[in-house]
Protein backbone atom coordinates (compact mmCIF):
# COMPACT_ATOMS: atom_id res chain seq x y z
CA UNK A 1 0.00 0.00 0.00
CA UNK A 2 1.27 3.45 -0.87
CA UNK A 3 1.83 5.96 1.93
CA UNK A 4 -1.19 7.99 2.99
CA UNK A 5 -1.21 11.27 4.91
CA UNK A 6 -3.50 13.04 7.35
CA UNK A 7 -3.60 16.49 8.95
CA UNK A 8 -4.25 18.13 12.29
CA UNK A 9 -5.24 21.71 13.01
CA UNK A 10 -5.44 21.21 16.78
CA UNK A 11 -1.86 20.58 17.90
CA UNK A 12 -1.97 16.90 16.98
CA UNK A 13 -4.85 15.98 19.26
CA UNK A 14 -6.89 14.68 16.33
CA UNK A 15 -5.87 13.85 12.77
CA UNK A 16 -8.25 13.88 9.82
CA UNK A 17 -8.44 12.50 6.31
CA UNK A 18 -6.39 10.00 4.43
CA UNK A 19 -4.71 11.59 1.41
CA UNK A 20 -2.23 10.50 -1.23
CA UNK A 21 0.30 13.24 -0.40
CA UNK A 22 1.21 15.71 2.31
CA UNK A 23 0.26 18.50 -0.09
CA UNK A 24 -3.26 17.10 -0.44
CA UNK A 25 -3.52 16.85 3.35
CA UNK A 26 -2.39 20.48 3.73
CA UNK A 27 -4.90 21.71 1.13
CA UNK A 28 -7.76 19.93 2.89
CA UNK A 29 -6.54 21.13 6.27
CA UNK A 30 -6.56 24.73 5.03
CA UNK A 31 -10.34 24.59 4.60
CA UNK A 32 -10.85 23.45 8.19
CA UNK A 33 -8.32 25.93 9.50
CA UNK A 34 -9.91 28.83 7.62
CA UNK A 35 -13.27 27.95 9.19
CA UNK A 36 -11.68 28.19 12.65
CA UNK A 37 -10.08 31.62 12.20
CA UNK A 38 -11.80 34.42 14.09
CA UNK A 39 -11.49 38.21 13.97
CA UNK A 40 -8.87 38.26 16.73
CA UNK A 41 -6.62 35.92 14.75
CA UNK A 42 -7.04 38.12 11.70
CA UNK A 43 -6.29 41.35 13.57
CA UNK A 44 -3.14 39.97 15.19
CA UNK A 45 -1.59 39.04 11.86
CA UNK A 46 -0.53 35.71 13.37
CA UNK A 47 0.61 32.58 11.58
CA UNK A 48 -1.23 29.28 11.66
CA UNK A 49 -0.06 25.71 12.05
CA UNK A 50 -1.11 22.56 10.28
CA UNK A 51 0.53 19.27 11.18
CA UNK A 52 0.76 16.51 8.62
CA UNK A 53 1.68 12.92 9.33
CA UNK A 54 2.04 9.61 7.61
CA UNK A 55 -0.85 7.28 8.42
CA UNK A 56 0.43 4.17 10.21
CA UNK A 57 -2.45 1.78 9.59
CA UNK A 58 -3.48 -0.70 12.22
CA UNK A 59 -3.76 -4.14 10.69
CA UNK A 60 -5.61 -6.49 13.06
CA UNK A 61 -4.29 -10.02 13.23
CA UNK A 62 -4.35 -13.11 15.40
CA UNK A 63 -1.21 -13.40 17.51
CA UNK A 64 0.43 -16.27 19.35
CA UNK A 65 -0.96 -14.74 22.55
CA UNK A 66 -4.50 -14.90 21.10
CA UNK A 67 -4.03 -18.55 20.09
CA UNK A 68 -2.76 -19.44 23.56
CA UNK A 69 -5.86 -17.78 25.08
CA UNK A 70 -8.12 -19.76 22.72
CA UNK A 71 -6.39 -23.01 23.67
CA UNK A 72 -6.69 -22.14 27.38
CA UNK A 73 -10.38 -21.35 26.94
CA UNK A 74 -11.00 -24.65 25.16
CA UNK A 75 -9.13 -26.49 27.92
CA UNK A 76 -11.22 -24.71 30.58
CA UNK A 77 -14.42 -25.67 28.74
CA UNK A 78 -13.29 -29.29 28.51
CA UNK A 79 -12.57 -29.33 32.23
CA UNK A 80 -15.93 -27.73 33.08
CA UNK A 81 -17.83 -30.05 30.74
CA UNK A 82 -16.22 -33.39 31.45
CA UNK A 83 -13.47 -32.92 34.03
CA UNK A 84 -10.54 -33.26 31.62
CA UNK A 85 -7.82 -30.87 32.70
CA UNK A 86 -4.99 -31.57 30.28
CA UNK A 87 -6.73 -32.06 26.94
CA UNK A 88 -4.46 -29.66 25.02
CA UNK A 89 -1.27 -29.74 27.08
CA UNK A 90 0.61 -31.80 24.50
CA UNK A 91 0.45 -29.22 21.69
CA UNK A 92 3.86 -28.40 20.27
CA UNK A 93 5.13 -24.97 19.26
CA UNK A 94 4.63 -26.06 15.66
CA UNK A 95 1.00 -26.99 16.41
CA UNK A 96 0.38 -23.55 17.94
CA UNK A 97 2.12 -21.80 15.04
CA UNK A 98 0.04 -23.80 12.55
CA UNK A 99 -3.17 -22.88 14.37
CA UNK A 100 -2.11 -19.21 14.42
CA UNK A 101 -1.54 -19.26 10.65
CA UNK A 102 -4.83 -21.04 9.97
CA UNK A 103 -6.82 -18.65 12.19
CA UNK A 104 -5.09 -15.62 10.67
CA UNK A 105 -5.90 -16.77 7.15
CA UNK A 106 -9.58 -17.17 8.05
CA UNK A 107 -9.62 -13.90 10.03
CA UNK A 108 -8.03 -11.89 7.20
CA UNK A 109 -10.56 -13.32 4.75
CA UNK A 110 -13.38 -12.39 7.11
CA UNK A 111 -11.98 -8.85 7.56
CA UNK A 112 -11.77 -8.30 3.83
CA UNK A 113 -15.36 -9.43 3.31
CA UNK A 114 -17.03 -7.90 6.38
CA UNK A 115 -15.01 -5.17 8.00
CA UNK A 116 -14.33 -1.97 6.09
CA UNK A 117 -13.19 0.38 8.87
CA UNK A 118 -9.54 1.41 8.99
CA UNK A 119 -7.67 2.90 11.89
CA UNK A 120 -4.29 4.49 12.03
CA UNK A 121 -1.77 6.06 14.30
CA UNK A 122 0.57 8.73 13.02
CA UNK A 123 4.23 8.72 12.16
CA UNK A 124 6.66 11.23 10.66
CA UNK A 125 4.78 14.32 11.87
CA UNK A 126 5.73 17.57 10.14
CA UNK A 127 4.77 21.12 11.05
CA UNK A 128 3.66 23.58 8.38
CA UNK A 129 3.38 27.27 9.23
CA UNK A 130 0.88 29.17 7.11
CA UNK A 131 0.16 32.86 6.76
CA UNK A 132 -3.05 34.69 5.96
CA UNK A 133 -1.98 34.73 2.32
CA UNK A 134 -1.43 30.95 2.34
CA UNK A 135 -4.98 30.52 3.59
CA UNK A 136 -6.46 33.09 1.24
CA UNK A 137 -7.88 35.26 4.02
CA UNK A 138 -7.33 38.96 4.53
CA UNK A 139 -5.93 40.23 7.79
CA UNK A 140 -7.65 43.25 9.22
Amino acid sequence: MMDKYCYSINDGEYYYGCYDSREDAIENGKDDLTAEIDDIDLAENKTFEILTAKCDFYEPKITKYDVENIIESISDCAFNYCGVDDCMDDLSREDIKSLEETLNEAFQKWLKENYKRRFWGVDDVQEHILTHDDLGVKNQ
